[in-house]
């Protein structure tokens, strides 16, 4: 028995979640995000821009070549189950390390280093392999890259898999972008419980249903999210996506009836909705009377007890 407990235990421990961070530039960071994500062990990834000198750059700004940032992607992985020796093997893999750019090209390679543990790491690596061309900077003022070039080229694989129609999920919700459901087809089109849309895909909470209304346009609307984190707005195409996952979930109008117009237009086939619980019904306990003779009470505190024990009575008898 005890056996057991220990081997349970230090189960759990090796599978605890130990974060841990770093910057990586090399190239399209659409490319790179897309590939990062095959490895084992990564958690989650955005892309931006770091190791400039322009506060709060565009694309297009970084694109003139006049900001000095690079095209990087943050990667948190878990050290547990990725070291970061391997996460570097993946990386001169997936890009050219050893082409030497103009110093202020989008696309030169950088690893911007968190601690200096990965920075030994990357030293180490270079007395190996001096011919890399890879820069070693610390971490910088990271830029997030707008919502459209998050997750750009690829979706990543539903582990929380919801949704009311198997058949309309792949072929809207999957691998699209400007399709969209049949018109007054969606389960939650006129559903008026209380609870939260998710994600069908990764199971994000996306929206409460007090923001939901009837846009009469035949899809689910709402006027606005729980995380605005939580999701990708493009808004050269209007698409909406899950931030998690990638998952396309609908588009964004500005026809709504509140103050910022926001109008959620999202396909049934991508949520899943997870209703609230229904809240107990609450008893009313009847009130305590004294059966029997208080303890450490004077003889007035006894008669002051007998006498609102007996007033209690009488207020029961009346209430009746």
């Amino acid at each position: 028995m005890s056996y057991h407990k220990h081997s349970s235990h230090t189960k759990r421990k090796r599978n605890r979640l130990i974060r841990s961070k770093t910057y990586l530039a090399g190239g399209c960071f659409w490319g790179i995000e897309e590939k990062l994500h095959k490895l084992p062990g990564i958690v989650s990834t955005r892309v931006g821009y770091m190791g400039g000198f322009h506060k709060y750059p565009s694309y297009e700004d970084v694109c003139s070549g006049k900001t000095g940032h690079a095209e990087t992607v943050e990667v948190v992985f878990n050290k547990r189950i990725l070291k970061f020796q391997k996460l570097l093997d993946h990386f001169f893999l997936i890009h050219d390390p050893y082409e030497v750019h103009n110093k202020d090209s989008q696309y030169r390679s950088i690893v911007f280093v968190t601690n200096k543990q990965q920075e030994r790491c990357f030293l180490r690596y270079l007395s190996q392999y001096p011919e890399i061309k890879t820069e070693l900077r610390f971490q910088e003022i990271f830029y997030p890259a707008e919502d459209y070039h998050q997750k750009y080229s690829f979706q990543l694989r539903c582990n929380s898999f919801n949704t009311e129609d198997v058949d309309v999920f792949r072929r809207i919700c999957k691998g699209n972008k400007t399709k969209a459901e049949k018109k007054g087809s969606g389960k939650y089109l006129y559903n008026k419980k209380k609870g939260t849309y998710q994600c069908a895909c990764c199971g994000t909470n996306l929206y409460y249903s007090t923001s939901k209304y009837d846009s009469n346009t035949g899809w689910p609307a709402f006027t606005s999210e729980i995380l605005k984190s939580n999701l990708l707005y493009n808004p050269k195409t209007a698409e909406l996506r899950c931030a998690i996952c990638g998952l396309h979930l609908g588009h964004r109008m500005f026809d709504g009836p509140t103050l910022s117009k926001q109008h959620d237009c999202i396909n049934s086939a991508c949520l899943y909705f997870n209703a609230s619980r229904v809240a107990r019904k609450k008893t009313h306990k009847k009130p305590r009377i004294f059966t029997h003779k208080p303890k450490h009470l004077t003889k007035l505190g006894l008669q002051w007890a007998k006498a609102a024990a007996e007033d209690m009575k009488k207020r029961q008898l009346i209430n009746q």
